[in-house]
């Protein structure tokens, strides 16, 4: 026998089985934007009651989008990896309440998301501290990114378990632009959020 016969080619990964996979990062990025959170009061000598209370609800929307995308996360996995190894109905017809569920997550996900930078609009309205309001905007823009990363998630999904497409290759070629839309943007709250953080380290 042959050493080619003998070495059988590994099978190529569908694409779309590894979109999921960077949509994990959100919560690694959420967990170190709590924690610098809890450093404000360093930027701003002192918070208030009102902006304290504002930035504590915002910290607990945070936990709660960061709960939302792991338990979504996984089940986007499932379903991906599922249209790689079995084909699109098959995927479907076993794993539609997966994808289902996951569509939930995300959409509970972007939604805490937008709350949390209306909480962060709220304490940057009207504050004094420069330094303070451009370390708020900065990272509600991040979470607002976030949730359009969550909300595009739910677009993928939705197209996958969509029966009008009925054939892979096109489904594929059809949601590239979404899949690098939803990565652009992805990359887009990454930099937002690690320049707020910086900003906190600054002396």
């Amino acid at each position: 026998m042959s050493t080619t016969d003998a070495a059988p080619q590994p099978k190529r990964r569908n694409p779309l089985a590894t979109a999921a996979i960077v949509v994990v990062g959100i919560a690694a990025i959420v967990a170190g934007a709590m924690q610098i959170y809890r450093g404000l009061g360093e930027i701003a000598g002192g918070l208030g009651g009102k902006a304290k209370q504002a930035i504590d609800e915002s910290d607990k929307l945070l936990a709660e989008a960061k709960a939302q995308t792991v338990a979504a996360a996984p089940l986007f996995q499932e379903l991906m990896t599922a249209v790689d190894a079995q084909g699109l109905e098959a995927a479907r017809q076993q794993h539609r309440e997966a994808g289902q569920k996951a569509i939930a997550d995300y959409a509970e996900a972007a939604k805490d998301f937008r709350q949390a930078a209306e909480k962060a609009d709220e304490v940057a309205t009207g504050e004094t501290n420069t330094r303070l309001t451009s370390f708020l905007k900065k990272k509600s823009e991040s979470y607002r990114q976030y949730a359009e990363v969550c909300e595009l998630n739910r677009q993928l999904i939705a197209a996958v378990l969509d029966e009008a497409n009925k054939a892979l290759e096109p489904m594929m070629a059809k949601l590239q632009p979404l899949i690098q839309k939803r990565d652009a943007v992805q990359k887009s709250a990454d930099a937002a959020s690690v320049e707020a953080d910086e900003m906190v380290k600054k002396k």
